[in-house]
């Protein structure tokens, strides 16, 4: 015969694996004012807002929710952030299933319905996995500058280095068509470009341009392969498993 106190036992540990970490499908809905906006950043915005009010929906506490903020940098700063933190949940994936303006008297609001997955308990990190990025200039670069930067890792990993402009627009700039995927070693100092030249080329008509790059180190061989743009590579980077990642980021300033 069972013992009933082994029954109670098992009971309490399942009970305290069921709220340490479980999968939640949520369906959210987010909005913006699009006034003064384009038409594609009101929807980006309204997009992260959906996602704050998914994560609200589970119960997921205010302070590890990813903030809207007025420029792309600081989007990528709070996302890096929330990314790399032992939180109380995160997104690992969603979908959008409806987007539309909506008018509101005289204001237009962008609207977007998403149904999102979210992991909720404490996320599991790898404190020894980590990476160092130096040699990126704190003063701007001049239009046309060669760009270059080295990477230290402190495990053995690989990298996926983006390149991201104000409207949220990116390019992937490692791996490229010239430089193929590698694996870092541990404690092993690696310079970029690898064989080629890197270039800080200001697209925008503005005097300055800031751009955000995004490092995505992680312990296997894992290509992105979609379009890129922020939202994307934050789709891309939420759906590798936290403690098989770690993501850094830098913010350059490009001037004439």
């Amino acid at each position: 015969m069972v013992n009933r106190s082994f029954i109670l036992l098992c009971l309490i540990v399942l009970c305290v694996l069921s709220c340490y970490s479980q999968t939640m499908r949520v369906t959210a809905i987010g909005s913006w004012d699009m006034s003064g906006l384009t038409v594609e950043r009101a929807k980006m915005l309204a997009l992260e807002n959906a996602k704050e009010n998914a994560l609200r929906e589970t119960g997921i506490s205010e302070e590890f929710i990813l903030i809207n903020t007025g420029t792309i940098s600081e989007r990528v700063t709070h996302f890096v952030s929330y990314s790399n933190s032992e939180l109380l949940g995160e997104i690992t994936n969603y979908k959008v299933l409806d987007e539309h303006i909506q008018q509101d008297g005289k204001i237009y609001f962008s609207v977007v319905k998403i149904e999102a997955t979210i992991k909720k308990g404490k996320v599991k990190r790898d404190l020894e996995f980590e990476a160092s990025i130096d040699n990126i200039k704190i003063a701007p670069y001049r239009n046309g500058e060669d760009f270059i930067f080295t990477i230290k890792p402190y495990k053995d990993c690989y990298v996926n280095i983006f390149w991201i402009d104000e409207e949220g627009k990116g390019a992937l700039i490692y791996p490229n068509a010239a430089e193929a995927t590698e694996l870092l070693h541990a404690g092993e100092i690696y310079t970029y470009p690898r064989t080629q030249r890197y270039r800080a080329k200001k697209e925008s008509k503005e005097r300055t341009e800031v751009i955000s790059l995004v490092f995505a180190f992680t312990k296997s061989k894992i290509p992105f392969t979609n379009t890129c743009n922020l939202d994307n590579i934050q789709r891309w980077i939420m759906t590798i498993p936290s403690d098989k990642r770690i993501v850094k980021y830098n913010t350059i300033v490009i001037t004439d």
